[in-house]
C-alpha cells in the first residue's frame, strides 16, 4: 500500500469519512476533527510509519496533502 492510500484509509476511519472523500477534508471543514482527533490521527499515521512528527510538524497537518507532504519529509530526513 502506498503513503498516499494508507493516509487516506487513516483518515477514513478515524474521521467517519469515505476514502475516496479523504483528500478533501480540512481540519477546520471536518467537525470530527477536534483537537482530540488531531492527535489520535498523527498518532496513528506515526504508528503506521514508524515515524516521529516534532510539535511544529503536528500544527501543520491541516488536511491530507499536508499530512503527506510531512510523512514524506520525515521519511527523508532518516
Amino acid at each position: 500500500m502506498n503513503k498516499s492510500t494508507a493516509i487516506k484509509e487513516i483518515m477514513a476511519e478515524l474521521l467517519n469519512c469515505d476514502v475516496e472523500n479523504a483528500e478533501t477534508i480540512a481540519r477546520d471543514s471536518c467537525s470530527e476533527w477536534d483537537s482530540f482527533k488531531h492527535l489520535e490521527l498523527m498518532l496513528t499515521i506515526e504508528e503506521h510509519f514508524k515515524i516521529k512528527f516534532d510539535i511544529e510538524q503536528i500544527n501543520k497537518a491541516i488536511d491530507f496533502y499536508s499530512i503527506l507532504e510531512l510523512v514524506q519529509g520525515v521519511e527523508n530526513e532518516a
